[in-house]
């Protein structure tokens, strides 16, 4: 009977651990396990040319797909480390072990420099709630296209966002910002009109994929691949809803970088948005306050206005909730409006993927449909149609 009891407890210990990473806090999964799986392909109709070579290849994508899984006893969850070497390989780091692999993010990354090597080391021992390859189920989902900044440009760079969107019935596919002909995508219209192409791909890849609805796609971008995603929902009446996350010096020199495209508008929106912006200390600077105004005039959509306080561009990604912040802002305060960011884009989807309506009273009652303070995130909600 003591047996019995212990092989039960023990049991029970490997299926709650499955559950809820201990790095996540309080930012709970939801009930499906998540799986992980890696799909390096090209996109043939366009060329790339590799590092060293002379001649041109067929562009590279390489996808992070995220989605719920049935996790069986034998399986393993991802460790921090396992993150920090796909972030090493995104970012093309030469390295042969993982000592050299913080070593060279110290070096070269401003959200690394400052952090203690042996905390760094501490940390990649840690779980996460992905499963490398894990079993999908035998169900469609909502797919999310998430596009991530230039600076932090790897695919993993909010594995914890994607983990968590999986976690509650999303298959979320992630893609490296890769400029044009070069590593590092910059601010000009060539590149990004270059990842408005990776975007349509990977689109178009997404809908083939067994476990998606694709009557149901949503994009999510942060910085270039903001602006990228605004493109393609412009010229793709497939996508459903989008989420934006802005970067305001990015935002600044894009935002007029877009206006010399052909057919770009905001009278072209036509799907419901919600917007993360960033202000300090309670302000905007004039700059960002014509980004939102560009938003605020698309006026036949729902938008919701999200401003996070003190929450610098680099603190987009997952790698603050684990204490890598910049050290001009607190970690607490940073950790949290990332979580409060989680929170509303989950709420956000499950409203306009899933018409769930009780996360869109949700929003409804963070924001009453006025802009309200709650803590460090000021809320407002645009109904379609009546500024």
């Amino acid at each position: 009977m003591k047996r019995l009891m212990l092989s039960v407890f023990i049991f029970c210990t490997v299926v709650s651990s499955s559950k809820g990473s201990e790095i996540y806090n309080d930012l709970k999964p939801g009930k499906y396990d998540v799986g992980l799986k890696i799909i390096d392909t090209v996109d043939e109709t366009r060329l790339y040319p590799l590092s060293g070579l002379q001649e041109e290849n067929p562009r590279p994508v390489k996808m992070y797909v995220w989605y719920p899984a049935k996790a069986m006893y034998s399986d393993c969850r991802l460790s921090v480390k396992c993150y920090m070497k796909y972030l090493a390989t995104d970012l093309k780091i030469k390295a042969e072990n993982y000592e050299q692999i913080i070593d060279a993010l110290k070096n070269d990354f401003s959200l690394f420099k400052d952090q203690d090597k042996k905390y760094l080391q501490l940390l990649s021992l840690k779980e996460t709630n992905a499963i490398l390859n894990a079993l999908p189920l035998d169900d469609t989902f909502p797919a999310i296209i998430l596009g991530n900044g230039n600076k932090y440009g790897s695919a993993v760079s909010n594995f914890s966002l994607c983990e968590n969107l999986a976690s509650n019935g999303y298959v979320v596919v992630s893609f490296p910002a890769v400029g044009t002909s070069s590593l590092q995508a910059e601010d000009n219209l060539e590149d990004i009109e270059t990842l408005v192409q990776d975007l349509n791909f990977i689109l178009d890849e997404v809908k083939q994929l067994p476990n998606v609805n694709p009557g149901k796609i949503g994009l999510l971008g942060f910085d270039m691949c903001g602006f990228a995603s605004f493109l393609l929902q412009m010229r793709n009446n497939s996508i459903d809803a989008m989420v934006c996350i802005s970067n305001e010096n990015t935002y600044t020199k894009c935002s007029q970088l877009l206006k010399e495209v052909p057919g770009y508008g905001p009278e072209t929106l036509f799907i419901p948005m919600l917007h993360f912006t960033i202000y300090e200390n309670g302000n905007f600077s004039n700059r960002s306050n014509e980004t939102i105004s560009v938003i605020k005039t698309s006026d036949k959509v729902d938008r919701y206005l999200v401003k996070l306080n003190n929450f610098p561009g680099s603190a987009y990604t997952s790698f603050n909730l684990l204490g890598i912040t910049d050290e001009k802002f607190h970690a607490s305060e940073v950790q949290e409006n990332y979580k409060s960011l989680c929170r509303y884009t989950l709420s956000f989807l499950n409203s306009y993927l899933k018409n769930d309506e009780k996360s869109k009273n949700y929003l409804l009652s963070e924001t009453d449909r006025t802009e309200k303070q709650s803590g460090n995130v000021r809320i407002k909600y645009l109904p379609a149609k009546e500024l």
